[in-house]
Order: structure tokens, then sequence, then C-alpha cells
């Protein structure tokens, strides 16, 4: 289940964001500063309460 806030992420990865309750989400990439901070698009909308997890496992696809 995903939560929405108002608070902008505190830390860089990928994220849902939306401007407004009722619109479709956009995944957005929140990049960081030199210093670790991060940079985001925007300050208004509502965010996905934690980042996207980076999917795990090689390359162990299959062909069929």
């Amino acid at each position: 289940m995903m939560i929405w806030t108002r608070k902008a992420p505190t830390s860089a990865g990928w994220y849902w964001w939306r401007d407004l309750p009722y619109a479709e989400a956009q995944l957005v990439r929140v990049l960081a500063y030199a210093d670790g901070s991060p940079m985001t698009h925007c300050n208004y909308g509502e965010w996905s309460s934690t980042p996207i997890a980076r999917p795990t496992g090689g390359n162990d696809a299959v062909d069929r």
C-alpha cells in the first residue's frame, strides 16, 4: 500500500509524485547535491512516502 504525503523526499531515489490528489502519478527521480541533500523538482503536490526499491537479481530473464 502506497502512502501519499506532502512532505518532499529527504533522500535521493525514484519516487511517485502527483500534483493533485486526483491526478495521475508520475515517476520522478530525486537527485542529491554534493552535500547529500535532495534536489526536488517542486515544492508542491504529493509524494510517495518511500522511494521505489531498485530491482535485485541479475540478468536471469528466460527467453521463451
